[in-house]
């Protein structure tokens, strides 16, 4: 097998069939003297784009002239014959394994978005309940206040509806959606809440897997300002890195062991595992103390690329540039 430019060569020598059955020819027969005892055979590959060209040369093995004084007798027919059906047998082979693999990815595709859907349904909050709850409660004791945090709801519900055959949202869409989230809670809490944000706009439109960024946000309160007598301030922050875009969210609540709730670990189990089916290794979870006390979460995702420069415009179609006299 010898590889050369932009294709692959392989030579065989085979030995071909005796035709005198395994005896001696006569020493009288001229013929006999130029009897052919081996073929070769040259098979050269050239690969395509998406296709693959294949030469077969089949000759005696021996000189040129040999062929006017002794018959083929069939042999390189057999061979051309034998390596037809071998490379039939090996299309049909990688046929089948493709059409295998692709079965599989569909299987895998499909399983996929089954599994984010039922961690996205997992995610879902049961503060809804609560909210209902709340709202008519208020309905009865302060009517305008009831009135307001079913806006929010309205408002929370409208970013919250499924979208078909899309597993992503974008970091603009579950921040209006957290803000919905943070004001029916700000009406409970009251000024125990408080709420910073520096979001970039540039970086809105960056995917991200729906409801992660309020998951973030719910362990933020439930388990670091609830806790705390006087509450505090969660801050939601967005930043590039070279190709990651990193969301913080962080708080100045109990942080951890200060007697905060523990909570079961579910939402933070889920949120890794939808990061990993969704980017596989190129996202990556991180949550640390924050300082002076808190806890800050950190999600990294891929950035998405930066859309091409424009092509400059010539001088005279330039603002200010040469006009026709």
């Amino acid at each position: 097998m010898e590889p050369l430019r932009g294709s692959l060569q392989l030579r065989a020598r085979v030995r071909r069939s005796d035709p005198f059955g395994g005896a001696r020819p006569s020493r009288w027969n001229l013929l006999a003297r130029f009897a052919v005892t081996h073929d070769r055979v040259l098979a050269t590959v050239h690969p395509g784009s998406g296709t693959v060209g294949v030469t077969v040369l089949c000759e005696p093995d021996a000189a040129h002239w040999v062929d006017l004084f002794a018959l083929d007798e069939g042999s390189n027919y057999e061979n051309a014959e034998s390596l037809l059906r071998a490379l039939s047998h090996q299309v049909a082979a990688q046929r089948r394994e493709e059409r295998a693999r692709a079965e599989r990815e569909a299987t895998d595709n499909a399983l996929t978005v089954a599994r984010l859907n039922l961690l996205q349904a997992q995610v879902e909050p049961h503060f809804l309940y609560n909210t209902l709850a709340n709202a008519q409660v208020l309905a009865r004791t302060d009517p305008p206040r009831a009135e307001q945090m079913l806006g929010h709801l309205i408002q929370y519900l409208r970013h919250s509806l499924p979208r078909e055959h899309d597993t992503l949202s974008t970091l603009g869409e579950e921040l209006e959606r957290t803000r919905a989230y943070l004001e029916i809670l700000r009406i409970r809490m009251g000024a125990r809440l408080q709420l910073q944000v520096e979001v970039p706009d540039a970086l809105k439109q960056v995917p991200l897997p729906s409801m992660m960024l309020q998951t973030l946000v719910e362990n933020a309160i439930k388990h670091g300002l609830e806790p705390k007598p006087g509450g505090g301030t969660v801050w939601i922050l967005a930043r590039r890195a070279d190709d990651q875009v990193a969301i913080t969210v962080a708080d100045d609540g109990c942080g951890f062991g200060n007697g905060a709730s523990a909570g079961t670990g579910i939402g933070l189990k889920n949120l890794r595992e939808r990061l990993r089916l969704t980017y596989g290794d190129a996202a990556s979870f991180s949550i640390v103390s924050n300082f002076p006390n808190g806890v800050a979460a950190t999600v990294a995702v891929p950035a998405p690329e930066a859309p091409a420069a424009p092509p400059p415009l010539p001088p005279f179609a330039q603002p200010g540039g040469a006009g026709h006299a």
